[in-house]
């Protein structure tokens, strides 16, 4: 993709793309000099921290996944590396608007599982303390037992 001087559409919108993802300008001079040339672009992207990713990002690469022809395919038409990092801005966005749904939902199952905890505790201590009364009910029918044998 580097050697492009003037890449095709597609390519260009794609790193565009990714370019914004990373925080980076998204023009083809910055993907080209910046985005293309890290040795370490692959860790960067697998490593992505997609949990914390920027309301003002998303809305920008909403922009891009909304067009009609940036698809993995039609993208993998013109380069088949830019469809695959097409495909991870498709995945990061998808991403992001599940963990959108799910995240409430994680956030209550924790707060109902304190209220279990703390509702288990509150049972633990009741049934130790009915053992407590079995066991000195059990200790005093023995000696009402013993008495009566006598």
């Amino acid at each position: 993709m580097k050697a492009f001087t003037k890449p095709p559409p597609l390519v260009m919108m794609t790193l565009e793309a990714v370019n914004v993802l990373l925080g980076e300008k998204p023009d083809w001079d910055t993907a080209k000099k910046v985005t293309l040339n890290d040795p370490k672009l692959i860790d960067k992207l697998k490593t992505y921290d997609k949990d914390n990713i920027p309301e003002k990002v998303l809305k920008q690469l909403a922009k891009y996944i909304a067009k009609p022809e940036y698809t993995p395919e039609t993208v993998g038409n013109q380069s088949k590396a830019a469809k695959s990092l097409c495909m991870w801005t498709h995945a990061m966005d998808t991403y992001s608007k599940v963990a959108c749904e799910v995240e409430p939902k994680r956030q209550k199952v924790a707060e109902l599982n304190r209220k279990l905890d703390a509702a288990n505790s509150a049972l633990k201590e009741k049934q130790d303390a009915l053992q407590k009364v079995i066991d000195q009910v059990a200790a005093l029918q023995k000696k009402l037992k013993d008495t009566n044998d006598e």
